[in-house]
């Protein structure tokens, strides 16, 4: 091949890099794979370093996590140990907040009849004494009392009243004065009768829960008084006749 041929495009090419290969082709195959199993060599030397590395990271957060682990067994057996230790006050505060919650569900109906009944006494006509009341009462446990009309609110108890007096009871005065009761809701006159000597008056007060004592409430008072044993005084439903001539109900 001449210098002009080699060029390819017809000019003389003057001191050109050599092309001729002398050694056989097997020779250069070799050396390409030998680079290539140097270069596999790194490799794996590098990831056997990588591995290595991550092994003894995982070990490391491992040994810390059985220590963080032992640490919390121990406080865990700590605090079990503390609360077998107080066991006793933790059954009592349990056993106070039981009382407490069955002492409220049980009052949350009761009603200071005493009170009510003085107050009532005391809105009544100077010539109209209380003869007797009739107090019925819902218990917490029962279904509430029947409401007696649709325009009337719902209630927790009614006092029937007995009046006695010369004169008939003027019932707008006596309503107007019986709303000022705590929990009042209406009131009804049912009858008044001339028993020859008297106006016999029977009146029907009704009452909601505003009018319960709410002594065990969340708002209560720690009480100072002696217990009431009055038979009025009883949550649940009944009825109490109460003479009031001569005798405090």
């Amino acid at each position: 091949m001449s210098a002009r041929q080699a060029s390819g495009d017809g000019r003389l090419v003057l001191g050109g890099e050599p092309r001729v290969q002398l050694l056989p082709p097997a020779v250069k195959a070799r050396e390409r794979a030998a680079a290539t199993r140097r270069r596999v060599a790194m490799l794996v030397v590098l990831s056997l370093v990588v591995v290595g590395a991550g092994f003894g990271y995982a070990w490391v957060r491992n040994t810390e996590a059985q220590g963080q682990l032992a640490a919390a067994r121990a406080q865990t057996e700590a605090i079990l140990q503390q609360q077998a230790d107080y066991s006793e006050g933790s059954q009592a505060l349990a056993l106070v907040d039981a009382i407490t919650a069955a002492q409220v569900g049980v009052t949350v109906n009761e009603i200071p009849w005493n009170d009510v009944i003085a107050g009532i006494r005391g809105m009544l006509p100077a010539d109209t004494t209380l003869d007797a009341v009739a107090a019925t009462a819902q218990a917490p446990w029962e279904a509430p009392l029947s409401v007696e009309g649709p325009l009337r609110k719902s209630r927790i108890a009614t006092l029937t009243l007995t009046l006695l007096g010369p004169n008939v009871v003027d019932a707008v005065n006596l309503t107007a004065s019986l709303q000022e009761l705590d929990g009042y809701v209406d009131s009804r006159f049912d009858s008044s009768i001339w028993n020859g000597s008297n106006y016999v008056t029977i009146i029907r007060v009704m009452l909601d829960g505003d009018a319960t004592t709410g002594r065990f409430g969340p708002d209560a008072e720690p009480a100072t008084a002696e217990p009431d044993t009055d038979p009025e005084s009883q949550t649940g439903t009944d009825e109490t006749i109460v003479e009031a001539e001569g005798a405090t109900p």
